[in-house]
């Protein structure tokens, strides 16, 4: 199953997006990716210049680090607690895990056309 999903919106011709960017080396989010069911991971440079070639520009942004520690602690103690089947506690521990040791960043992005 997939688990992994961006957020996305459009509103007054600004994409919104909410969705993980590499810090570390590919090689050490290599977990991460597999755990999420991602195919690729992009810095925030590499997302940056994909707007450019798809013909829309950044414009601005978030880093949410304090947010997605905490929403996933959260969410890893209500499956516990609920005892959710199908969901897995190590995938909201390795987010959590990835994001605290600045692996990776979890971001509000915002994109318009150029």
């Amino acid at each position: 199953k997939q688990w992994y999903q961006r957020r996305v919106a459009i509103t007054a011709g600004v994409l919104v997006v909410t969705d993980f960017n590499r810090i570390s080396d590919l090689a050490d989010v290599k977990r991460f990716m597999e755990m999420n069911y991602m195919p690729f991971i992009l810095s925030l440079d590499e997302l940056k210049a994909a707007l450019v070639r798809n013909g829309m520009e950044y414009f601005g942004g978030e880093d949410l680090y304090d947010h997605c520690i905490k929403c996933n602690a959260m969410k890893a103690v209500k499956v516990v607690e609920d005892d959710i089947q199908g969901l897995s506690v190590e995938i909201f521990k390795l987010k959590e895990e990835f994001v605290r040791d600045r692996k990776v960043s979890f971001q509000i992005l915002m994109a318009k056309k150029i």
